[in-house]
């Protein structure tokens, strides 16, 4: 590390602490990093649907147990004097491989002398890139899971849910649960709807009514919320995916569209990483000391820039893990 002290026009001295750094040898800001881990950008939830699990390897191997033979029962009885049943368990291997995602940023000269605060602005700065970091990892997560081929079964709706009176979602919803349960011995326990397809889920009247049954038959007032949903189908956490993205090239006027798409998807997740319960996906994450883990990375002073330059990264792979265990009621709205 070195300091540069820099002459204001005042006459004022402004000292700048520079670090020097090769390869990977790089100085991890703490407090910022404190921020960041702390800080969590309001309707990302890639991190929900598939839970991160941290390897000791960038690239390893992860078991696969056959659950045919985990569920079927086999003749138990033994006759006298004889040796018991002999049975096994067939176990295969798949791989991953945690990519390098990583953004940076600077703070020049002139904004590092002319700043209220430089501390602010390398906070912003680092909240920035953090929010790109998690924005693209939103869009990883979401382009794997509603394609159609990443999920055990799919189906399309009669009635699409913007005929919010014949449309009957709480009977699509329904059929999928049993989709999945039917085909893997487990029912969905986790749900994600796409803005889209939430806007017009809760103000369906066939759903309103059930939820906020009226005299006479019809719908009470109010809004159904997501809490209801998981008491309707007994599923344990129900997400909108509501996050958007700027689809326009640089320079060009924002074009805004949803990440989720006009889509539902269900599936079994014991929320949290196990060994011992299937998943349908991880995040599988390279984080060990000395390997960046979404810490804010001091790159040093870059001479010809005249800045300041900081990285955010981690090593990550999105992976599904067991894709039976999902199902998909593809582009359930239009408009």
């Amino acid at each position: 590390m070195r300091t540069v002290r820099l002459v204001n026009p005042d006459g004022s001295v402004t000292e700048l602490r520079r670090y020097d750094a090769t390869g990977r040898d790089l100085h991890i800001d703490g407090p910022l990093s404190n921020i960041l881990l702390n800080y969590r950008p309001e309707g990302f939830i890639a991190d929900r649907i598939f839970p991160v699990v941290p390897v000791g390897k960038q690239s390893d191997l992860y078991f696969e147990f056959t659950q045919a033979d985990l569920w079927r029962i086999p003749d138990t009885k033994r006759a006298p004097m004889t040796a018991a049943k002999r049975v096994d368990l067939n176990v295969a291997s798949a791989t991953f491989f945690c990519k390098n995602y990583a953004l940076a940023t600077g703070i020049s000269i002139e904004d590092a002398i002319n700043a209220d605060e430089v501390l602010n602005l390398r906070e912003n700065k680092s909240r920035f890139i953090l929010d790109l970091l998690n924005l693209d990892w939103e869009n990883r997560v979401a382009t794997l899971v509603v394609n159609t081929s990443n999920v055990g079964t799919f189906a399309t709706v009669g009635s699409t849910w913007n005929d919010r009176t014949n449309a009957n979602p709480i009977d699509n919803i329904d059929t999928a649960i049993e989709r999945v349960r039917d085909v893997t011995g487990y029912k969905p326990n986790r749900a994600v709807f796409g803005w889209k397809a939430w806007k017009d889920f809760r103000r369906n009247s066939n759903v309103r009514q059930l939820v906020f049954p009226a005299a006479g038959g019809g719908a009470g007032p109010g809004l159904v919320t997501t809490q209801h949903v998981s008491q309707l189908f007994d599923i344990e956490e129900v997400m909108v995916g509501g996050i958007m993205r700027n689809t326009a090239a640089e320079g060009l006027a924002m074009s805004l569209a949803d990440i989720w798409g006009p889509h539902v998807l269900l599936y079994y997740s014991p929320g949290r990483p196990s060994k011992e319960t299937p998943a349908y996906g991880y995040s599988f994450r390279w984080a060990r000391p000395g390997i960046p883990n979404l810490a804010v990375e001091d790159i040093g002073f870059d001479k010809v820039l005249k800045a300041d330059l900081m990285e955010v990264g981690f090593y990550q792979d999105e992976k599904i893990v067991a894709k039976n265990l999902a199902t998909i009621l593809a582009s359930v709205t239009t408009g």
